[in-house]
């Protein structure tokens, strides 16, 4: 019989519930542990899943669950505590975003929680079929190209984060279209220049051009409190690319000037859009298979062009 891969998770709220639904759904896994500082909620989702069982601590749940993957998916404000004492093993280690709740804290982690080589982000828009087409579709252009990102934050309605979260929600949930640059902008960071900058007593609003070496320029485009949808747009020499809403890619092809619509993959309805595909490719790097995962450098990269745009 072919030895299960045992997952364990820390947390028990939201996010918790969408990563056990996923793993729960691969044959190759078994849920072996669990734990929380919410002792209900994690008793809670034991008695859901059969196998999964609580412990009363993390140093419990690595001792006696032994499991090949944690994921991490606490408050932004407890994950500096439980990603310092979750390094202490020799687990690999799957942290919800995001890696610190600001600048300070992200680097404070990066330099000190050990095993580094043991720790990735979850960022589950890397892993919507929409990035991953275009991941694999623009590989056959070498031309520049224009990144258009729009970015949305609606801070007065997400006041159930404390008060030093909100002023960072940049780290916490803009980080996701910030790492569509990381993914797409080739070379160094040469310069960022201002485009507009707008703020009044109910909303701010920025706009700021990214030069890279190569060429590429990305016009990265923030709202907070007032509306607007995440957007990626990405035009080169042949090819046009537009995710709006994100989980959707219409590809224009300037050869043929066929326009081609993807939607959401039926995997992606049934589970948290990106989560499985994710899953799959986190046990890829753990069995040292071909895989497409953000570690500790990219999430450094990504969180120090949040720093430098916001």
């Amino acid at each position: 019989m072919r030895k299960k891969f045992k997952v364990a998770i820390i947390g028990a709220g939201n996010m918790a519930c969408e990563h056990l639904k996923v793993f729960n759904n691969i044959k190759q896994v078994r849920l072996v542990g669990i734990y929380s500082r919410t002792k209900k909620k994690a008793e809670k989702l034991s008695c859901q899943y059969r196998s999964l069982k609580y412990y009363d601590s993390i140093k419990n749940l690595y001792n006696y669950a032994k499991p090949d993957l944690v994921i991490i998916t606490v408050s932004v404000e407890s994950i500096k505590k439980v990603c310092i004492e979750a390094s202490k093993y020799e687990w690999k280690c799957l942290v919800e975003k995001p890696f610190g709740y600001n600048f300070d804290e992200a680097n404070y982690l990066s330099k000190n929680i050990k095993n580094k080589h043991n720790f990735f982000l979850a960022l589950n828009r890397n892993f919507y079929n929409s990035t991953q087409t275009i991941i694999k579709t623009i590989k056959k252009d070498n031309s520049k190209r224009i990144i258009n990102i729009v970015d949305n934050q609606m801070i007065k309605k997400n006041n159930n984060h404390p008060n030093k979260v909100l002023k960072n929600f940049m780290y916490a949930n803009s980080i996701h279209l910030v790492d569509f640059i990381r993914i797409f902008a080739r070379g160094k960071l040469v310069k960022i220049k201002s485009i507009f900058k707008l703020k009044n007593k109910n909303s701010s609003s920025f706009s700021k051009k990214l030069i890279f070496k190569s060429g590429d320029q990305v016009i990265f485009t923030s709202y907070w409190d007032r509306p607007a949808p995440w957007s990626l747009t990405i035009s080169t020499d042949k090819f046009f690319f537009d995710m709006k809403p994100l989980e959707d890619l219409q590809i224009l092809d300037l050869k043929t000037k066929k326009k081609v619509r993807l939607e959401k993959l039926k995997i992606e309805k049934l589970f948290k859009a990106g989560l499985m595909k994710q899953a799959i490719e986190i046990i890829k790097k753990i069995k040292n298979k071909n895989h497409y995962f953000p570690g500790i450098k990219e999430v450094m990269y990504t969180t120090n062009l949040i720093n430098k745009i916001f």
